[in-house]
């Protein structure tokens, strides 16, 4: 693996996390870019973006409006406790579930699940 000169700063890294050590792991989304499987025929296992579900996902991380992934949202290779996280406004009755998103909080345990 070949990182950015950027990434491969120590000083770098260690600013970045400082950045993040006050903010409470549930309140951290990581989601995977929303996609669908391609047409089979011509495409087999090949993915194309969702790209409804990327608009919506882009234009509130724009204005830092909440948003939570649903139940049963880890998708392939994860294993572990379902639990919905939020990003961007703290409030829980404002964030709304994105169906089909994809993703877990930094606060949710979870293992891989060998294939």
């Amino acid at each position: 693996m070949v990182l950015s000169p950027s990434l491969g700063s120590l000083d770098v890294m260690v600013a970045r996390a400082r950045v993040l050590r006050g903010i409470p792991n549930e309140n951290i989304l990581f989601i995977q870019y929303p996609v669908l499987d391609a047409d089979p025929e011509l495409y087999p296992g090949r993915v194309v973006p969702n790209e409804v579900l990327a608009t919506e996902v882009v234009e509130r991380l724009q204005v830092d409006k909440a948003f939570t992934v649903g139940e049963g949202s880890l998708g392939f290779g994860s294993s572990g406790a379902d639990s919905s996280g939020e990003v961007g406004d703290t409030e829980a009755s404002s964030a709304e579930e994105l169906e089909g998103l994809v993703g877990q909080t930094a606060g949710d345990e979870t293992c891989a699940v060998a294939r």
